[in-house]
């Protein structure tokens, strides 16, 4: 609990009484690699924090082809925040990739916690402006890249989320085969060996 209680606190003022709000709203749930957390064209009807583990928020194209759009690991919520708090259809699925332990808010607890809590709707508005950030500042340098240089990138963003996510679900995530990625990291050790020795 005190991980989503120090992450709240990131993005407003919390008195012990609101804390001790937070945590009777809030419920644990352990749940299994392949799980899915929220579905497209639903909407979401619990906020999950991650406490260990990771996810990853998916969707299907037209043709449909399945592309991951990012990964979510401890220290953050993986449901998408504009649909919940707004009541409406999300477009991607969020699956377990990991064994994970999170800590989910119920539509009717968060609405219960606006009620008691004064600055609750401004400080998720805020956290919700947060993670918007960061998935734009994820996805869009992807945008110029080569896959080589996505592919290295990444594992300098993210380089404990680089040993821990399925190869497939990693090459769908930089827009490559699973076997065009292979050869990528074939072709890179000397890279991640010069790399590494640098940290």
């Amino acid at each position: 609990m005190d991980e989503l209680i120090h992450y709240l606190r990131q993005f407003g003022t919390l008195s012990p009484e609101e804390v001790g709000r937070i945590e009777q709203a809030t419920r644990a749930r352990s749940l299994p690699k392949g799980a899915r957390l929220m579905e497209a064209a639903k909407i979401p009807r619990e906020l999950c924090f991650i406490v260990e583990g990771i996810t990853r928020i998916y969707y299907y194209t037209e043709a449909g082809k399945e592309v991951t759009k990012y990964f979510v690991d401890e220290g953050h919520f993986s449901t998408d925040g504009s649909s919940f708090l707004y009541g409406l259809p999300t477009m991607a699925y969020v699956e377990t990739i990991t064994d994970c332990r999170t800590l989910c808010i119920s539509r009717s607890a968060f609405d219960e916690l606006g009620k008691h809590i004064a600055d609750w709707d401004a400080l998720f508005l805020r956290l919700l402006a947060h993670g918007m950030t960061e998935k734009v500042n994820r996805i869009s340098p992807m945008l110029s890249e080569t896959a080589e240089e996505r592919y290295l990138n990444f594992m300098e963003r993210f380089p404990e989320l680089h040993y821990r996510i399925p190869l497939n679900y990693l090459a769908s995530y930089i827009g490559v085969t699973k076997s065009s990625l292979s050869r990528i990291r074939r072709n890179l050790v000397p890279v991640h060996e010069a790399r590494g020795t640098d940290n």
